[in-house]
């Protein structure tokens, strides 16, 4: 049977590691997926234990007693099942990082290291990035794990630190350096300007900002430049240089157009927009928001629509542009969930909560709100309940009493998506001139449909 084991590789494996090989061992694993099976065998070998405080972690039990040949074997053997994986598993990479002090080579554990700290990072458990990271750079200096840890640094609040870890990452970085590297290198660039900037240094911060751009060129990536650029003309549009703002948007925009993130393109040609408006070229600024709705709407980018016109509605307090947006979030289930709160909130006052519209408003709110999507949000009691205070309030207002106000809505539709949509989608087109719209409404897929997530 042993012979026919998908895992049977594992014995010689397990001699190299020199632990006990109970004859039975490769037959319990026979059922298991291969990376079960590997971190199954290493255990049982004594190459790896459980940590007592965390078990689904691992440690080291003995590293000294662990032949280095063999440890770069199973490195290299869990490194396979990790691409195999496709998505990262992030016990695969606490086997690696508990194999790294007996291993020869570094380069897979400190991989195995940041992928694991920003796996860690990424779900918010801070503690377990920072302790993954120094566990890591205790094997040696590393550029991605150091710049890891300076974001740990950063999101606990210690700008110091976050400084000095940073710093630290960028002096570990090799002198000659691949895309993948060089892309980390700017990275780290990029974060550390940030803290600067936030400290008053802008001088250094700009200098770091533009170095990462002309890394990033040097490799001919576009996206991330264009990012950057984006962040250089924002701070110097603050700093008074509009002339230098306009060109770097340019530029970033060129790149977004190049990269085909149209996403990207619209916003920055809203941020030109705004500049626009700001030197008091206000044909200038619409021409340059028709462009980006034109583009997004071209794309069929809805969401990114509705949040553009939010953005802009909310900066000028237009209600034609905020109608439009709200038209577009009540539809579409991808719009943030505080933007849908926020528009119900302006038109339920804008309107008057005793106005015949306001329920429908409130109430399509509150439909949109129970998709599947939106019940996963962190927020969801909070803004729910924010959305149903202004539905009872605006039925209230109505001259409805609270003991009849569930009757009154199941008799009216308003527990009802066939019925509530369409008339709050009508109130909200009605509140938009019919130039004014700034994209077609009637392209819309489903032209106001009666369900949300279109």
């Amino acid at each position: 049977m042993t012979s026919e084991t998908p895992n049977q590789d594992l014995l010689p494996l397990l001699q190299a590691l020199g632990g006990p090989v109970e004859p039975d061992l490769l037959e319990a694993l026979a059922g298991q997926a291969p990376a079960e099976a590997a971190l199954a065998a290493l255990e049982k070998a004594g190459a790896v234990r459980r940590d007592p405080a965390d078990p689904t972690a691992l440690e080291p039990l003995d590293p000294d007693a662990v032949d280095p040949a063999a440890a770069d074997h199973w490195i290299a053997r869990l490194e396979a099942q990790q691409l195999a994986a496709g998505n990262p598993e992030p016990r695969i990479d606490e086997a690696i990082l508990a194999l790294g002090p007996a291993a020869g080579r570094r380069e897979p554990v400190f991989a195995a290291g940041d992928r694991l700290a920003t796996f860690q990072f990424n779900r918010g458990d801070l503690e377990a990035a920072r302790a993954t990271c120094e566990r890591a750079l205790a094997l040696g200096e590393d550029l991605a794990l150091r710049h890891a840890l300076g974001l740990v640094d950063a999101a606990e609040g210690d700008d110091e630190a976050a400084i000095a870890n940073l710093e630290r990452a960028l002096e570990a970085a090799p002198g000659e350096r691949d895309p993948e590297i060089t892309r980390e290198y700017a990275a780290t660039q990029a974060h550390l300007a940030e803290q600067l900037f936030g400290r008053g240094n802008l001088f250094r911060a700009m200098r770091l900002w533009e170095d990462a751009v002309k890394e990033l060129a040097a490799i001919g990536e576009r996206e991330d430049r264009a990012g950057l650029l984006d962040v250089l003309a924002s701070v110097l549009a603050q700093q008074g240089d509009p002339e230098g703002a306009e060109e770097r948007w340019r530029e970033a925009g060129t790149l977004y157009a190049e990269a085909g993130d149209v996403a990207g393109e619209a916003t920055v040609l809203a941020r030109r927009a705004w500049l626009a408006e700001s030197s008091g070229h206000d044909n200038r600024a619409r021409e340059l928001e028709d462009r980006a709705c034109r583009a997004l709407e071209e794309a069929g980018l809805w969401s990114d629509l509705a949040v553009l016109l939010n953005k802009l509605g909310a900066h000028r307090k237009d209600g034609d542009l905020l109608a439009q947006a709200f038209w577009l979030a009540l539809q579409r289930e991808d719009v943030p969930l505080e933007a849908l709160v926020n528009l119900d909130a302006y038109f339920v006052q804008e309107l008057g909560r005793e106005s015949e519209a306001a329920p429908w408003i409130a109430g399509a709110t509150l439909r949109r709100m129970e998709t599947d999507a939106d019940r996963d949000h962190p927020r969801f009691p909070e803004l729910y309940r924010v959305t149903l205070d202004l539905f009872l309030s605006s039925v209230k207002a109505q001259g409805i009493p609270e003991t009849e106000i569930r009757e009154w809505t199941a008799e009216n539709g308003l527990q009802d998506p066939a019925v509530v949509f369409p008339r709050a989608l009508e109130t909200l087109a009605a509140h938009v001139p019919g130039n004014q719209w700034r994209f077609s409404p009637g392209d819309f897929p489903g032209n106001g449909n009666r369900n949300p997530a279109v």
